[in-house]
């Protein structure tokens, strides 16, 4: 019994093909040595990414638009997708958010222009690096082919699935839960998740970042960021964060 609640209470991790017990907040401080400790030491301010934004429907990937993807801080965060129809804003100056087109008709930001928003704010992985100041708290769930999960608990009860890379320690999934839908047999209720995939890895600054982004909904791709270019400290001015 003792050997399981002790278990239960650590992550797992690989040293020469054995598995060692660790703690989260020791997979979290593994994991920002690995990302860079940058991260939190508040030598990053602000960073701009540009790239293509590709829409996937069941049929497949749609035509690809430029996007950039700007943030400053903990909670400003700007995405301008540039579509023929006009320019699409999804964003927070840290005191409101929205959704908006052209800046002509725009809105409180909701569904999933809001998960956009917290997948880089509250939820995002920096908030996960920084879970102390952040005042998250820290479980783990379970260890998942190579990669352990554990949940951060922020202080309005919001909860955020992380994925760890038990060899690299890096980041390279987080998800939550944003509604639920019914089975079409029992009608039991069925948590809908909204899963953020991290891949190609580049130094940047010191800084291991995720180039590409993928965007699953209940397991289905919808969306795919693929950045040309990263830059950190760029001197964002906080009057791009608006509609």
């Amino acid at each position: 019994m003792r050997i399981s609640a002790l278990l239960s209470m650590s992550c797992l991790f690989v040293i020469g093909g054995a598995w060692a017990q660790e703690t989260p907040p020791q997979l979290v401080a593994r994991s920002l040595a690995a990302h860079g400790t940058g991260w939190v030491s508040g030598d990053v301010a602000d960073w701009i990414a540009t790239g293509k934004l590709t829409y996937f429907t069941v049929d497949g990937p749609q035509a690809a638009v430029d996007v950039q993807l700007m943030r400053k801080g903990r909670s400003q965060v700007q995405r301008i997708v540039r579509q023929p129809g006009g320019e699409i804003r999804q964003g927070s100056d840290g005191d409101r958010t929205w959704d908006s087109l052209g800046g002509r008709f725009a809105s409180l930001a909701q569904g999933n222009a809001l998960a956009f928003i917290e997948s880089q704010t509250v939820r995002s992985v920096q908030s996960l690096l920084n879970y102390a100041g952040e005042r998250l708290s820290l479980s783990d769930l379970r260890e998942d082919g190579g990669r352990q999960v554990i949940e951060a608990r922020d202080t309005e009860g919001r909860t955020t699935s992380y994925f760890i890379d038990a060899r690299s320690a890096l980041i390279t999934r987080l998800e939550f839960v944003v509604g639920e839908s019914r089975n079409a047999f029992s009608q039991a209720p069925i948590p809908v998740v909204e899963s953020w995939v991290f891949s190609d890895f580049r130094q940047v600054e010191g800084l291991l970042t995720p180039f590409r982004i993928e965007r699953y909904r209940a397991g289905i791709k919808v969306e795919e960021m693929q950045f040309d270019s990263v830059s950190y400290n760029a001197a964002v001015k906080d009057d791009v964060f608006k509609p």
